[in-house]
């Protein structure tokens, strides 16, 4: 059990809810994204659902002691989150588009990256199976 185990079961179920449940994004002034995200919503919705399954898992694997298991979503995180760096943020951030949310959203993607990077056993995940 590490950090990142943690950090996934909190960060992507608290983004999930907040993005199945934008009203909790105004609380915190975010009144454009949370309008964005209400208009936009089956897509979001999406994501959100994505998000929230990743933290339950997260979550349940923690308390079940069985976090090992569930390597593969970590890989899967950690993937998905540095396409979206490199194909959305990155060209943003070059072009100074960037906003304040998609800049602290990247922060936070990055760091998931880095966790999973450090933590993932990838050449456990990549081995060839075993033939009996």
């Amino acid at each position: 059990m590490c950090i990142r185990d943690r950090y996934t079961a909190i960060g992507a179920t608290g983004f999930g809810l907040s993005v199945l449940y934008p009203s909790t994004l105004e609380t915190i002034g975010w009144t454009h994204e949370a309008q964005h995200i209400a208009e936009y919503h089956v897509w979001y919705h999406f994501l959100g659902s994505l998000w929230l399954s990743i933290g339950l898992v997260a979550g349940w694997a923690l308390w079940q002691g069985v976090v090992e298991r569930f390597t593969p979503i970590f890989a899967v995180q950690g993937l998905y989150k540095t396409i979206w760096l490199l194909h959305t943020l990155l060209p943003q951030l070059a072009a100074g588009t960037a906003s304040g949310v998609n800049q602290f959203l990247g922060v936070i993607m990055l760091s998931f990256v880095l966790l999973d990077l450090k933590f993932v056993p990838w050449g456990q995940l990549m081995a060839r199976p075993k033939q009996h």
